[in-house]
């Protein structure tokens, strides 16, 4: 199986969440997980909602040391 992991080093969950949102528009349905791992977890937990409106399959706000196999 294949994974790619990509980094968003530039944009910001609080004043960039329209730009990552359109960006999980404009890959159409074509990711199956992804991890809200910045921001404030009620923030963070409000963004992962978004994207799963989205048609992500899985998006995971992971609790501090919670580890994940991919």
């Amino acid at each position: 199986m294949n994974a790619e992991v990509v980094v968003f080093n530039a944009l910001s969950a609080h004043a960039d969440k329209n730009g990552l949102l359109d960006y999980f528009k404009a890959v159409d349905g074509h990711i199956r997980k992804a991890f809200v791992v910045h921001g404030a977890e009620d923030q963070s937990l409000a963004l992962a909602d978004h994207m799963r409106k989205l048609a992500i399959d899985e998006v995971i706000v992971p609790e501090l040391g919670e580890g994940f196999e991919v």
